[in-house]
């Protein structure tokens, strides 16, 4: 996604904006901005068209299958007992000045949180 939009500012002759460089920041906007208009979506198509309600959002959100964004995040699968999507991360360090990543995708103890939140009900 994030190539795309820069490819968008280079056909038009302008450089892409500075903070589409690598920055976590924008990266996360662009995901959340994406998983709203993906749980729109999936709204719209449960209640035929019609405006969504919050709880038709809130499905949509929960109905949320394989979705990556073009690779930006691993996978992710949303459901009414895991709105964090299947608790992946994933580790970079700073080598350089430039962020490297140093592992891949992977899941971080989702039970071992389950359990603590359940805890403190």
């Amino acid at each position: 996604m994030r190539d795309e939009n820069r490819a968008k500012y280079k056909a038009k002759g302008q450089e892409p904006q500075k903070a589409m460089v690598d920055t976590v920041m924008y990266n996360r906007g662009i995901l959340w901005a994406a998983l709203h208009v993906e749980a729109i979506r999936n709204a719209l198509k449960a209640n035929g068209g019609k405006q969504p309600t919050g709880e038709d959002v809130k499905k949509g959100f929960e109905a949320i299958k394989d979705f990556s964004l073009g690779g930006l995040v691993p996978p992710l699968q949303v459901t009414a007992a895991d709105h964090e999507g299947g608790g992946y991360v994933q580790v970079f360090q700073v080598k350089g000045g430039k962020f490297v990543k140093e592992t891949e995708w992977f899941r971080g103890f989702p039970e071992v949180v389950a359990a603590t939140v359940k805890k403190a009900e």
